[in-house]
């Protein structure tokens, strides 16, 4: 499910809740038995050689490696012209550095990321507000937020007021991030681009928002085990 591209209102009705009461606490027993803590559980991480081995499903690198393989075998047979096979093998080498290397900062991002999660926060449920740690939170349940909160879990925003968010640890950009909670977006826009959405462990620079909690632990867009409520 993108909740970027839909209204609030048809994404608090997909989640079942009221913007003014949020869910109930029975049936806040019953989703966070159904999706567990809002805890990101850190998968095995592949090795180097599993890595390496992972890019090599790549088409790109498959086709470099065939040219490599041929160059090199031409050169052998003619004696001469060995500078191009060591070329394309370069390439390959510095390709396959830069993708292992890329996947592991994304690795290292992501567990800074889920660090940074304050221990608790402020959610609407049934029409009152409560201080509730960061863990319990669940899908469904009205996330009240502030200048100096950090975002518990991702969220669809509701409505917001001079909202900006720092997400320089989840996208990398310095500068804070203008929310609009009534845009509607493309499908395939970017994590960076889904100025109607919040997300998990990034830092409110200003002003204030009401956004219900999409999906909670390992359910993130940015884990590993993406799994998004239907």
């Amino acid at each position: 499910m993108n909740w970027h591209e839909i209204t609030s209102e048809e994404t608090l009705k997909r989640l079942s809740v009221n913007a003014e009461t949020g869910i109930f606490a029975t049936e806040a027993e019953q989703r966070l038995v159904s999706y567990g803590k809002n805890i990101y559980t850190a998968t095995k991480k592949d090795g180097v050689f599993s890595m390496v081995l992972h890019q090599f499903k790549d088409i790109a690198n498959i086709i470099l490696l065939l040219a490599g393989f041929l160059s090199l075998a031409l050169a052998i047979r003619e004696g001469h012209g060995y500078v191009e096979p060591i070329v394309i093998f370069a390439i390959i080498i510095m390709n396959i550095a830069l993708a292992v290397s890329q996947e592991r900062s994304a690795e290292k991002a992501l567990e800074a990321l889920q660090n940074l999660n304050s221990p608790s926060c402020t959610v609407l449920r049934e029409g009152v507000r409560l201080e509730l740690t960061t863990e319990d939170v669940v899908p469904g349940d009205i996330l009240l937020l502030k200048t100096g909160d950090f975002v518990s879990a991702d969220a669809r925003l509701i409505n917001c007021v001079n909202f900006s968010v720092d997400e320089s640890a989840l996208t990398g950009e310095s500068e804070a991030v203008e929310k609009n909670a009534k845009v509607l977006l493309e499908k395939d826009s970017a994590i960076g681009d889904q100025i109607n959405m919040v997300f998990s462990g990034c830092l409110v620079t200003a002003g204030n928002a009401v956004a219900v909690v999409t999906a909670t632990g390992n359910e993130y867009p940015n884990g590993k085990n993406c799994r998004l409520l239907k």
